[in-house]
């Protein structure tokens, strides 16, 4: 497997450089462990571009074989996209928070469709959900014993064979 320069520069700092790896994905790896405080404002360029006239820092391999280089790049991607995910999903909720609030205060009626509790903005449909309805058996007696039996049944299944095994689809956390 041949490796490749991939030439990027950070946006407003006039830094421009290199970085020579086997795929683009292990290019931007490298890139983000040198420069960690400018992953976002790193711009990729042309990778046929000539050498960059500014000094540049050459990134070196590490010496341990190039596929599981490959898989620790990867690795270390998924880390900081799954933190760019908890990021987005923390703003996604707070954002929710504050429209739920002005649903309720019946701040979006101007925008309400034809369609129950769905608003339209900026040809964006938006459809509010107020929640699920769920149902509380701690105080019932009769569906507590239900589900130990359906539990006793379900383990005894599982012990004689009858049961089938299912595979879910496979899945990574990233802690």
């Amino acid at each position: 497997m041949k490796t490749k320069d991939f030439y990027f520069h950070i946006s407003n700092t006039g830094v421009r450089d290199f970085v020579t790896a086997y795929s683009f994905v292990d290019a931007k790896a490298r890139a983000w462990r040198q420069y960690p405080d400018d992953q976002d404002r790193i711009v990729w360029e042309d990778t046929t571009d000539p050498v960059p006239d500014a000094p540049t820092a050459r990134l070196f391999f590490l010496s341990m074989d190039m596929y599981q280089n490959g898989a620790e790049d990867l690795l270390r991607e998924l880390a900081h996209l799954k933190s760019k995910e908890r990021n987005l999903l923390a703003d996604i909720k707070a954002v929710q928070t504050l429209l739920t609030h002005h649903v309720e205060n019946g701040d979006l009626e101007h925008l309400k469709t034809d369609a129950e509790s769905t608003y339209r903005f900026e040809d964006t449909n938006f459809v509010y959900s107020p929640g699920r309805i769920t149902w509380k058996y701690d105080d019932c007696n009769d569906v507590i014993a239900a589900r130990e039996n359906l539990k006793e049944l379900e383990d005894t299944a599982r012990a004689v064979g009858t049961a089938q095994r299912k595979q879910g689809t496979p899945f990574w956390t990233v802690r």
